[in-house]
């Protein structure tokens, strides 16, 4: 679910190589590793064949919005068929142990989340209107396709959330966190077709801009939820300039020179990309999809 601002939570993981802190809303707790029952053979008689692999489907449905700032976001949502391709990018990523849903819906406030007794990601109405509005609001000439972008990354947030549960994947550090650079990882790194994410990029640096916009909405440091599980929207700002300027300091060195990016935190960046790349790798890789 959201940080600060109320914001979606929508994706990355460490454990694996400490790369693993954190993650994005409203999720699951941490859960351990599983063991792979069908690793031991049973001993005397012949060996059974391994079975097939797991084919599970993502559902999809928008469901009705009654309150104008929700009929505003299912239109958005709705208009660029947001959820099919979100749908269609996961069977094509992962193999799935079961069914899976993403919802859009009105929550009555902006927030999304990954509900673990459903195995639904639920995507607020209320969520990508916001950001529209905010977008808008700063003077963004596509507000409309920033919005969606911002939402695109809530998503794969709340992917991280799901994966976690539904491979009882182990990791170390704040599960929002984690789920964050499962994000990440996701629009930044080639998937495993080799192919980049359509307009990754993009999408990484209008949610840099999002949570930047979000930031401002809690300017007042003494109502912050330090409690909170969430980092800071700050925090998140300067987290995906990062990962963003290390996923390619070469092209993305303006993120730097402009002065949005520290250089005492851009100094790591790239080493911070790559581990956080390797700890999703490895986390993920027995469950994602083979080229054809």
């Amino acid at each position: 679910m959201g940080a600060s601002a109320l914001k979606r939570s929508i994706t990355t993981l460490v454990a694996c190589a400490a790369l693993l802190c954190a993650a994005g809303c409203q999720g699951s707790g941490a859960r351990q590793a599983d063991t792979n029952p069908s690793a031991a053979q049973p001993s005397g008689g012949s060996a059974h064949a391994a079975p097939p692999p797991a084919s599970g489907k993502v559902k999809i449905r928008y469901e009705e919005a009654h309150s104008p700032e929700a009929q505003r976001g299912r239109q958005i949502m709705q208009d660029a068929r947001l959820l099919e391709g979100l749908a269609q990018h996961v069977e094509d990523t992962l193999v799935l142990p079961g069914d899976m849903g993403i919802v859009g819906k009105q929550c009555d406030n902006v927030n999304d989340m990954y509900d673990p007794n459903t195995n639904e990601i639920e995507l607020c109405y209320e969520s990508i209107e916001h950001s529209e509005k905010n977008f808008a609001a700063s003077g963004n000439p596509d507000s409309v396709t920033a919005a969606l972008d911002a939402e695109t990354s809530g998503f794969y947030h709340e992917l991280g959330h799901a994966t976690l549960a539904i491979y009882q994947l182990a990791f170390t550090g704040r599960e929002e966190d984690v789920a964050d650079q499962l994000s990440a990882f996701t629009l930044l790194n080639p998937g495993a077709d080799g192919k980049p994410y359509p307009n990754g990029l993009r999408i990484a640096t209008n949610t840099a801009e999002d949570w930047k916009l979000s930031a401002k909405e809690s300017n007042d440091a003494n109502e912050l939820p330090f409690w909170d599980g969430h980092p800071m929207d700050v925090q998140r700002m300067y987290n995906w300039q990062c990962w963003i300027y290390g996923s390619n300091p070469a092209a993305n060195a303006s993120i730097v020179t402009s002065g949005d990016l520290p250089e005492d935190r851009a100094g790591n960046c790239e080493d911070e990309y790559q581990n956080m790349t390797k700890g999703w790798q490895q986390l993920l890789g027995p469950h994602l999809r083979k080229p054809n």
